[in-house]
C-alpha cells in the first residue's frame, strides 16, 4: 500500500521531534499533504515538520500548517 512503512511507532514514541521528508504531490497531480488522515494512524498529532521539494511545512497547535515556498530553478520570480 506505502512503500516503506514498518517500524514507524518505534520512532514517533521515544521521538522529541519528528520531521517528515515527502514528495508534495502523487502522480496524478494529486496533493499528499491533506487535512485529515486516510490510512492508520501510528501516532496522533506527533508530526512537527513537513519537508517536501516544494515547501517547508511547520505543523502547529490546531493541526494548522504555515509553509515557506521554496523557490526552484523551475520557479518563476
Amino acid at each position: 500500500m506505502v512503500k516503506g512503512m514498518g517500524g514507524a511507532m518505534d520512532l514517533v514514541a521515544g521521538a522529541r521531534r519528528v520531521i517528515v521528508a515527502m514528495e508534495h504531490a502523487a502522480r496524478d497531480g494529486s496533493p499528499k499533504i491533506l487535512p485529515q488522515c486516510t490510512l492508520p494512524l501510528t501516532g496522533r498529532r506527533c508530526v512537527d515538520l513537513i519537508v517536501t521539494e516544494m515547501a517547508v511545512v511547520e505543523v502547529v497547535a490546531g493541526g494548522c500548517c504555515c509553509g515557506r515556498s521554496r523557490r526552484t530553478r523551475h520557479s518563476r520570480r
